[in-house]
């Protein structure tokens, strides 16, 4: 526990220096990778202006502002492809150079489970969302599968379709749509939280 405090602090240090405009206003660690890398959310009641720090290689990135803390188990190993998804799973941002840039990913119009309306899978019914591999994952409470195409190519983590749709999509027979696994891979020895975490009374 006096380890993560300890990181908790650098991590929040790290960002007033990066930004020291950002020194007066509320600030929570609210997702923590491990010890080097955390997302921090500054604001209020669990929305604002939420950043991508690296403590490890001395910078924060703005990811998005209107940000609200997601509930559902997010666990996170990769670092080079960073997914954060909005609440309501209107979209996500994502970044591929690990955490310096990001930008709108979004579930692929058509590529939902074909038993629901829609693009993607409903709140309520995510079981969790993992980001491993370079690659994001959700499972479902129906057993379904939206997941982003292998890490290659120009457009790679940017669209999220359901493993029952992707022979509907116009794409399915590029390379990096293809020969997915059918499971969600294993995490083994993660670090990090495996959830977002925030106190709704600041």
């Amino acid at each position: 526990m006096k380890r993560l405090a300890k990181g908790l602090t650098t991590l929040v240090f790290c960002l007033l220096v990066v930004m020291p405009a950002y020194a007066e206003l509320d600030r929570q660690v609210i997702y923590l990778f491990g010890d080097d890398r955390a997302l921090v959310l500054v604001g209020n009641k669990c929305q604002g202006t939420v950043f991508y720090v690296d403590n490890k290689q001395k910078f924060a990135t703005k990811v998005t502002s209107g940000f609200k803390v997601s509930l559902f188990p997010f666990i996170h190993p990769s670092k080079k492809y960073i997914a954060i998804p909005y609440r309501d799973l209107s979209g996500l941002m994502v970044s591929k150079d690990y955490g310096r840039t990001f930008e709108d990913a979004s579930f692929t119009p058509g590529g939902g489970a074909e038993e629901f309306k829609g693009n993607h899978p409903l709140v309520k019914d995510v079981v969790s969302f993992t980001v491993v591999g370079d690659q994001g994952f959700f499972l479902t409470k129906q057993n379904y599968i939206y997941l982003s195409s292998k890490p290659f190519g120009d457009r790679w983590g940017l669209n999220y379709v359901a493993l029952n749709a992707i022979d509907h999509l116009t794409y399915k027979h590029q390379e990096n749509f293809q020969n997915f696994p059918t499971s969600v891979p294993e995490v083994k020895d993660y670090k990090g939280w495996t959830h977002m975490q925030c106190d709704p009374t600041r």
